[in-house]
């Protein structure tokens, strides 16, 4: 079961503008803010083979805006009249960053560049950018807090750092408030197919084991999508926040195997994953997050501990196989 929600007073009929809203974490935010009767606009990209699957069942309850966030002249006229930008919208994918270092920056430095110009030009009162805990690369101590360096190691790192940076430089010149969050791996339904959680279950579907292409040491902090969620929303509650750099996550690292090998044990199935020891490009051997001041200021903690989040995103994937391309 889910967490249940509350209502949030404070964003009530508030115009709230959400790029990469068709995409895993948006697509979430977006549910949610229509539950908390905002008047959401929905930014995606137009596909010339589908429509936004992910949120257009909600599409009686949101505007749907097409466009490019390379494109500043449309950001600056799909803006106007909001209160709230949450930026998510980027290319994600790190293995594609290295083969296509130039279009990543792109879309994620320049767009939110792009971005910003919008919220500036439009005077909207507060914009919160989607980071990463990519953004600290190698850990020199661990749980990582937000005073530590920023060492990127893919170009994807790399173009969220710059992004960041635009925001807080933003914030510094002109005033405009901005908070900047980094999450952990957030995971839970609808995530795309190329995470490493779907892949697992995609696997599991068939009845087959798994395959972890490294060699399964790597760590990572795993985040349920419905606390990233709750923590977008309470950023837009709290004035400490404005130009904090804050982190969301778990505080608790899982290494890619155990994380299999829960995955396994929720389906209830007797397999033993293919390790197949390759080693990917820009690869952090192990990260998670110190979550103290969240704590602190915003009195955010995590809900769902990985078990019952796996459980929760096995079944959905069950539910529906079509996701990951399975009759």
């Amino acid at each position: 079961m889910k967490t249940s929600v509350k209502a949030n007073a404070s964003l009530k009929d508030r115009r709230i503008f959400v790029t990469g809203a068709n995409g895993f974490v948006g697509s979430h935010l977006c549910e949610r803010l229509v539950m908390e009767n905002c008047q959401v606009t929905a930014f995606v990209r137009k596909s010339t083979t589908s429509e936004p699957t992910n949120i257009i069942h909600l599409k009686d309850r949101l505007r749907i805006c097409y466009g490019d966030l390379r494109d500043l002249g449309r950001l600056y006229d799909a803006t106007k009249g909001m209160d709230v930008i949450y930026h998510l919208g980027a290319q994600s994918h790190v293995p594609d960053s290295v083969r296509e270092p130039c279009g990543t920056f792109q879309v994620n430095a320049v767009g939110t560049l792009n971005c910003l110009e919008g919220a500036r030009m439009n005077d909207v009162e507060l914009f919160v950018n989607a980071g990463s805990d990519k953004a600290y690369g190698d850990p020199s101590c661990l749980p990582l807090d937000e005073k530590h360096p920023l060492r990127p190691r893919s170009p994807y790192d790399a173009s969220k750092v710059a992004g960041e940076s635009i925001c807080a430089a933003y914030h510094k010149s002109y005033g405009l408030k901005v908070c900047l969050p980094r999450f952990s791996n957030i995971y839970g339904p609808r995530q795309d197919c190329r995470k490493v959680i779907p892949d697992f279950i995609s696997y599991l579907l068939r009845d087959k084991p798994p395959i972890i292409r490294g060699d399964g040491t790597p760590v990572r902090d795993y985040i349920f999508i419905d606390d990233a969620v709750n923590a977008y929303l309470r950023l837009v509650d709290e004035p400490k926040a404005i130009g904090e750099i804050i982190n969301f996550g778990t505080g608790i690292g899982t290494s890619v195997l155990n994380l299999c090998k829960l995955l396994i044990n929720t389906a209830k199935l007797r397999l033993t994953p293919t390790i197949l020891g390759q080693p990917t490009p820009g690869e952090i051997k192990e990260q998670y997050l110190d979550i103290s001041k969240a704590k602190k200021l915003l009195d955010w903690s995590p809900k769902i501990e990985l078990a019952e989040g796996l459980s929760i995103t096995w079944q959905w994937y069950k539910d529906h196989p079509e996701f990951l391309g399975i009759s």
